[in-house]
């Protein structure tokens, strides 16, 4: 059905690539106009609320995936004021 590159062959061309991501967003925009025609009350209403479930749970993992990366760099640019001698 997908037919992907294995790692042991060349990557396609830019163009090839270009359009397979172009027939991928399609489809995906296809399947997401095909969903949003909710006739009743209560469909609109799971819609909503799982649009709300769904973004929380992306700002969730990415804090999860990106809070060490954060913390990482504040380390970074922690100043020590023990180092000048003095204490604040």
């Amino acid at each position: 059905m997908f037919h992907f590159e294995h790692r042991d062959e060349p990557l396609i061309p830019k163009a090839a690539f270009m359009w397979r991501m172009g027939h991928s967003i399609f489809v995906v925009c296809l399947l997401i106009g095909l969903s949003l025609a909710m006739k009743t009350e209560a469909g609109k209403i799971f819609a909503g609320l799982y649009a709300l479930y769904s973004g929380l749970a992306f700002l969730v993992l990415a804090g999860l995936l990106f809070g060490p990366v954060a913390h990482r760099i504040l380390h970074r640019f922690h100043y020590e004021a023990d180092e000048e001698g003095g204490k604040s």
